[in-house]
């Protein structure tokens, strides 16, 4: 499947209603050249971090996913098959979004 920026950014788009328990604020633009997502984690406590994360992260992230080298719940993965057997990375829903974030942030589903 061709994955295109596009269609990175329609994950992204998806995944700002699923982020917002853990994070400040999410923006979308290109503040940088080379960073298409920006936001803030919640930490624990007063601490917060900043991540910076391009679309090319957020494909891998998504095939990580979607090949299983990260677990989720069967009826979130079945989402990603759809969206590859369709060729929409899109149609994946804000939950299945806000995992490829966090995967491609922290290389790990912590948050939910």
């Amino acid at each position: 499947m061709k994955f295109t920026d596009e269609q990175a950014q329609e994950v992204i788009d998806n995944a700002g209603y699923g982020m917002v328990g853990w994070a400040h604020t999410a923006h979308t633009h290109q503040w940088r050249d080379d960073s298409d997502l920006t936001f803030v984690e919640v930490g624990d406590g007063d601490e917060e971090v900043v991540h910076h994360l391009t679309y090319a992260d957020i494909k891998r992230a998504f095939y990580k996913v979607h090949r299983g080298f990260v677990r989720i719940r069967s009826d979130l993965h079945d989402q990603f098959n759809e969206a590859v057997r369709e060729g929409e990375p899109g149609l994946i829903d804000s939950d299945c979004a806000d995992i490829v974030v966090q995967v491609a942030a922290f290389g790990e589903v912590r948050y939910g």
